[in-house]
Order: C-alpha cells, then sequence, then structure tokens
C-alpha cells in the first residue's frame, strides 16, 4: 500500500486497470468493481483472461486483500455485532445488538480447521490406503449404533470382498436411492422391488 493510502500494483501501468484491481479489492465482486472503475464488465474480464500481469495482480494481490476485508466485516458482525433497530405495530421502540453465529462458525473453522471441520479424513499407515479392518474399526468408532455399524461394516466386507475377487463392483450403499439394486434387498434403487 502506498503512502497515501492507494494499493499499487507495480506490474500494472494501465490507469483503468488499476482502477479496477482498486476497486475489486475493496469489493470482492468483479460486477460492482468493474461499476466503479467505470469499466464494461466484459472487457474487465477480457483483461482477467488476456492480460498475465493483471491477472497475476488480481490473484495474488487484490483478491487476498478483498477476503482480509471480508473477513474483518465478518469478525464485525460476528464478535461485535450489528444494531438493528426493534419495531411495535409499526412504531421504533428501541435498538437491539445482534450477533452472527453462523459467521462465528465459519470464522473458527478457517482460523482453527484441525478443532472445528466437519469431515474427517482416514488413512492408512504413512497416509497410505486403508485396510478393510482400519474401516472397520472406523465405522464402530464413528458410527456408536451398533446395528448400523454392523450394517455398514457388512456392506464394506462385501465391496472388500468383490474387489479382492474382481468381480462386478456394485455401490456400497446399493439400497439407498440412486443404488443398482444388485444388494440383497433386489430392489431397483428406490424402494420398489423389481418385477420380471
Amino acid at each position: 500500500m502506498a503512502e497515501n493510502g492507494e494499493i499499487e500494483w507495480p506490474d500494472v501501468s494501465e490507469p483503468k486497470k488499476r482502477a479496477l484491481l482498486a476497486a475489486y479489492a475493496q469489493t470482492c465482486n468483479m460486477t460492482h468493481a468493474a461499476k466503479a472503475a467505470s469499466v464494461p464488465y466484459r472487457t474487465a474480464c477480457r483483461w482477467k483472461a488476456n492480460d498475465e500481469l493483471f491477472r497475476r495482480a488480481l490473484l495474488e494481490e487484490a483478491t487476498p486483500q478483498a477476503a482480509d476485508l471480508l473477513e474483518g466485516e465478518a469478525l464485525r458482525r460476528a464478535v461485535k455485532g450489528v444494531r438493528r433497530d426493534v419495531f411495535h405495530q409499526g412504531d421504533k421502540i428501541g435498538e437491539q445488538m445482534v450477533y452472527s453465529d453462523t459467521l462465528l462458525i465459519f470464522l473458527l473453522k478457517a482460523a482453527r480447521p484441525a478443532k472445528f471441520r466437519e469431515r474427517y479424513e482416514i488413512s492408512g499407515p504413512g497416509g497410505g490406503p486403508l485396510r478393510i479392518e482400519a474401516i472397520r474399526a472406523s465405522a464402530k468408532a464413528i458410527m456408536g449404533d451398533a446395528d448400523s455399524c454392523e450394517v455398514a461394516v457388512q456392506l464394506l466386507d462385501r465391496q472388500a470382498s468383490l474387489a479382492e475377487q474382481g468381480g462386478e463392483q456394485t455401490p456400497a450403499f446399493p439400497m439407498l436411492p440412486g443404488g443398482n439394486g444388485k444388494g440383497k434387498d433386489k430392489g431397483n434403487g428406490n424402494g420398489q422391488e423389481q418385477v420380471k
């Protein structure tokens, strides 16, 4: 950032492109940035597609700055809150501070993904593939419900057995919608029995 507070784009010399980059860094939206910089949207897209220096400045400089701006606003709304008017029968009777739990969740997931992520990657030793025994142990640990876990383990065992035999592969859960019905239920994948 320059001393006068303006963002510098050292590799981009054209004033319109520099204005577009500055506007994008403040909005993180190409449509709004193009309008603010008085550049037709299609021209902005053409610059992004055909001008390597512009594209690099956009992706490596303007986008991270815009993301920081958005993250700051999300933090403000999640932690400091936003004042909202309170009305009763059409009359304003006061204000209340409203906080965004959803934004807070996203900020926590971004800041500490190991603690707040929703998905877990399970892999074998050294990050390699899992053996069926490891999958069975993981399923039991995750599913808790013994009956559900046993069904899942049986299906995984069947899938592994078919793979080892080089037989026809079936979906891991054929009785669910979208399965091919070649499982024990002989259904057609939508819960209906096939008629011959």
